[in-house]
């Protein structure tokens, strides 16, 4: 027979019972109209008047071109009349052996 002991210290709580559940929650509505300010704080606060004026005109924009980039403005790029033949050629091979070793100049 084998005594299997735990180990050191896990022991010590085996009868523990978990508490808790029995919270209860809340579900009034919190009435806050008679609560009153902090002492010092102001009341009937009303902001200061300003002088400050603010001011909406339309801005004057001056804008132009970088340095010497307007010189060449009416450039009209040429060199479109190229064509481009699509036609394929077809190599000429020789049918036979004797015509292929003419044309390497063994024969």
């Amino acid at each position: 027979e084998y005594k299997a002991q735990s180990k050191v210290g896990s022991m010590k709580n085996a009868n523990h019972v978990a508490g808790g559940g029995n919270v209860q929650i809340e579900s009034r509505k919190l009435d806050f109209s008679n609560a009153s300010p902090k002492v010092g704080s102001k009341t009937n606060y009303t902001p200061a008047k300003s002088d400050v004026k603010i001011v909406s005109e339309k801005l004057a924009w001056n804008a132009k071109s970088k340095v010497g980039s307007m010189d060449n403005a009416a450039h009209k790029p040429t060199g479109g009349n190229v064509q481009l033949y699509q036609n394929s050629l077809t190599p000429i091979r020789p049918t036979n052996q004797l015509a292929m070793s003419e044309n390497l100049g063994e024969a």
